[in-house]
């Protein structure tokens, strides 16, 4: 019987010893993860774009539930060209929080971007729900409908883009092609307008050439 339950008494020890070095384990993880994402954000503009990679991929080695490591590992690969493995990346987080809007955006924004439109507006709708009030996404859902030649959502997303920042030429620009295709001639007009004032005389032209050949 002692014997017994010596053998007890010795296996929650060893328990408890394993439980504690996970523990601690965990959390020595959870710190190198912390450090060496925050190494990649503070060198944005000191490091160079491997050096960032290479902090980031630290950050998502010792923490692979690390939703943000692999955000900035996609825009890490963005910023080198390496669309396909932005893509991945960009997936990867969204995956982990279905609520990261910023992900499913570029998710989205990497899709129509790169060939595959017609996959993007799921990714761009779940952005939507998390976050109503980003111009760029507004462009990109105004990008999408002139696509597929839905004008009038076309025109919706791209008045919501300008609205929420009037500077935005691009989308100053494909509200007033959304407008052509709606027959709203003086709307054009009135973007012809806002692109001169913004000193964008190319997309300016590129509507008023649309004007004169209707």
């Amino acid at each position: 019987m002692n014997s017994l339950l010596r053998k007890i008494v010795f296996g929650c020890i060893l328990t408890l010893i394993a439980l504690y070095c996970y523990t601690q384990k965990t959390k020595l993880n959870l710190y190198y993860a912390n450090f060496f994402y925050h190494l990649g954000n503070e060198c944005v503009e000191q490091c160079s774009v491997q050096k960032r990679l290479y902090y980031f991929q630290k950050a998502i080695k010792y923490n692979p539930l690390l939703k943000q490591g692999y955000y900035e590992i996609g825009r890490t690969f963005d910023d080198l060209g390496q669309y396909e493995k932005a893509l991945q990346n960009f997936q990867k987080a969204a995956q982990l929080d279905y609520r990261y809007n910023w992900a499913y955006f570029e998710v989205g924004r990497h899709l129509f971007e790169h060939g595959k439109p017609d996959d993007s507006l799921r990714y761009f709708l779940q952005s939507e729900q998390y976050e109503r009030f980003y111009d760029e996404l507004h462009y990109y859902l105004g990008q999408y409908y002139q696509y597929k030649q839905i004008f009038t959502g076309a025109q919706n997303h791209f008045s919501k883009a300008v609205k929420m920042n009037p500077d935005h030429v691009l989308a100053h620009h494909g509200l007033g092609m959304a407008e052509y295709e709606l027959g709203n001639i003086e709307k054009v007009q009135q973007e012809i307008a806002r692109l001169k004032a913004l000193n964008r005389m190319d997309l300016a032209e590129n509507l008023m050439e649309l004007i004169e050949k209707k």
